[in-house]
């Protein structure tokens, strides 16, 4: 099972070169937010032809997911936090960047019997939203922060989740930064001041297991 958080180049991309150019993996079911009225409407903007690529693919077994969906496979339970809808166009309206590629990404916690891990995608502006919808839910024992640990959620929200371990998979030029031009640096020690430990591409491999 694939979950495809959003159609931007690093994420739905990358699943793309991957279909093509590896026939010989075996996927049986693909999950993603369901973006093609922005597509329809030219509303992207960005990769908005990496979209229409992706839709191209006619793919049998994929599924659309949306806000309060739970999927469970394999002992674990995964539920949908958020998912594009109209709700993100009002949400991410109210800010500058106005992202909605990003703010409509697939944001879902995955639990296991005893713990639980929140992958963020890259969410923006969703901070409050999601605080707001799921403040007593949010706790998680692993996090994957946003948008690669730049920008993205607020440390208020980070601070709630309270991870033991924090993903920031961001690259080395996004993780050494100390100009202030990006949040990662900043973010990592962030959550290293809450006592979570930050795995990076620079401790791969980095593997967990849900118990």
């Amino acid at each position: 099972m694939w979950i495809l958080t959003h159609p931007h180049v690093d994420h739905i991309g990358a699943f793309i070169e991957i279909y093509r150019n590896n026939k010989d993996i075996i996927i049986n079911d693909v999950y993603t937010a369901n973006m093609t009225r922005l597509h329809s409407q030219n509303e992207f903007s960005d990769d908005a032809s990496l979209y229409g690529e992706f839709l191209s693919l006619d793919l049998q077994q994929i599924g659309y997911l949306n806000k309060g969906d739970i999927l469970e496979f394999y002992g674990l339970k995964i539920k949908i936090l958020s998912a594009y809808a109209d709700y993100v166009d009002i949400v991410s309206g109210e800010f500058p960047d106005n992202n909605i590629v990003n703010d409509g990404s697939l944001v879902f916690k995955v639990c296991g019997n005893q713990e639980s891990m929140l992958f963020c995608a890259d969410a923006e502006s969703l901070s409050n939203y999601l605080i707001k919808e799921y403040e007593d839910e949010l706790k998680s024992d692993y996090l994957q922060l946003s948008h690669h640990g730049n920008s993205g959620l607020s440390k208020e929200f980070y601070a709630l989740i309270n991870p033991k371990v924090a993903f920031m998979d961001a690259s080395a030029f996004l993780m050494e930064d100390v100009t202030g031009k990006y949040d990662s640096f900043e973010n990592a020690e962030f959550m290293n001041s809450i006592g979570s430990e930050v795995y990076t591409f620079k401790t791969a491999p980095n593997r967990i297991v849900l118990k």
